[in-house]
């Protein structure tokens, strides 16, 4: 009897983790409008600034807009393995505005950047507060 009810809870909670694991992510909710137009604007030379720094290989470029605490996550060291990456791609055929996203304290912008033999989605993460500063950065 004892055993059954063993059996009975380990069932309960693996099917309990099973269910959580499959739970979907969160909606995510895009900016529009004069606020979308706004963050569009300034980010927009901030992306372009780091594309042209991986392209040229230069760090200072790149990291313009780059908060201090990313600025440090970032180092050179990093910084020569993004452009290892990335570089080689050539030049990009530009810069696409994909949408904003609304990330609480942070905007998520995510551009698609088009090269010769390959798509690239670069999302930049900006405070929501001016001067906008870039607090991080991922390519897909």
């Amino acid at each position: 009897m004892k055993q059954n009810k063993i059996w009975f809870f380990s069932i309960i909670l693996l099917l309990s983790l099973v269910l959580a694991a499959c739970k979907p992510a969160a909606t995510p909710v895009y900016i529009e409008g004069e606020e979308r137009d706004r963050v569009a604007e300034a980010a927009e030379p901030i992306a372009a600034g780091i594309l042209e720094g991986i392209r040229t290989d230069d760090y200072e470029l790149f990291t313009t807009a780059f908060n201090e605490k990313l600025q440090s996550a970032l180092n050179e060291t990093q910084f020569a393995g993004i452009v290892g990456m990335y570089g080689k791609l050539g030049q990009s055929e530009g810069l696409e505005l994909l949408n904003i996203e609304d990330k609480q304290d942070y905007y998520g912008v995510n551009y698609k950047v088009p090269y010769p033999d390959k798509v690239v989605i670069m999302l930049v993460v900006l405070t929501k507060t001016e001067p906008y500063q870039v607090s991080g950065l991922w390519f897909k």
